[in-house]
């Protein structure tokens, strides 16, 4: 399953017109090539309006990881049977986009393909990878002034269980995510419009559902192509929350 923790924050997502700004800083591991990373920022980068929203993205290089730098030497693919998704349960919802959204999603479905990474050798439980996420955003936020109220995606390469892909609040403290580059859900298809969805969603999911029970007053368990879909059953079905970029009339 997925693992998600939240902090409550005093606003939710669907009730502040004055929104101040709010940065999202996206950390890669400084040792890995440019590619995927990149990628699913560019198309964040270049949507309309990205300089003139309230939230603002940063890219930035970190020291971290430094067996990132060699999965391409590792060339390990984990072996898993190929899967399909039931077009059936894609549930698509009507929204309200403004014109800077509407040209991210244009971007998005628009991105040319990017290889995968090798998935590599797994070896750190879940448990360990939330806590070193934890020392990661700590230290980044004390060397470069970074408050609380900013939120980190962290990208890593590293994790033990091929259920897990991404963790909110891994801080639980402060706003912290990470987001896995080489799972197993990203080696077909497109990998970097996975990383651009979570780049964009996870800042959002945690200003307007961040909340300490959010698994019980939030998440789905049955796939609706929504943004709150914990896809815990099925971790392929993170496909169809990528191809929806939604949120379903329950959660508006």
């Amino acid at each position: 399953m997925n693992f998600v923790y939240y902090r409550a924050l005093p606003q939710s997502f669907n009730r502040p017109p004055f929104m101040t700004e709010y940065n999202v800083h996206i950390l890669r591991p400084a040792s890995l090539s440019e590619g995927i990373v990149e990628d699913a920022f560019s198309i964040i980068e270049h949507s309309k309006g990205y300089n003139e929203g309230p939230v603002k993205f940063y890219l930035h290089p970190w020291d971290y990881e430094p067996h990132a730098g060699k999965l391409e030497e590792e060339d390990f693919y984990e072996e898993e049977p190929s899967r399909t998704i039931n077009t059936q349960s894609e549930m698509m919802y009507s929204m309200e986009f403004d014109d800077s959204a509407l040209d991210l999603v244009k971007k998005f479905k628009e991105a040319e393909v990017t290889p995968a990474l090798p998935i590599g050798k797994r070896k750190i439980p879940v448990d360990e990878l939330l806590e070193r996420c934890k020392d990661i955003a700590a230290e980044f936020r004390h060397h470069n002034g970074i408050s609380e109220k900013n939120n980190l995606v962290i990208v890593t390469t590293t994790q033990g269980n091929t259920n897990n892909f991404f963790a909110e609040g891994t801080d639980i403290v402060t706003p912290t995510a990470l987001v896995q580059i080489n799972h197993t859900v990203m080696q077909a298809g497109n990998p970097h419009l996975l990383l651009t969805y979570y780049m964009a969603a996870m800042p959002l999911k945690a200003l307007g559902f961040n909340d300490p029970d959010y698994i019980n007053k939030y998440a789905h368990y049955n796939t609706k192509g929504c943004m709150n879909d914990l896809c815990a059953e099925d971790v392929y079905h993170l496909r169809i929350k990528t191809k929806t970029a939604d949120i379903c009339e329950t959660c508006k």
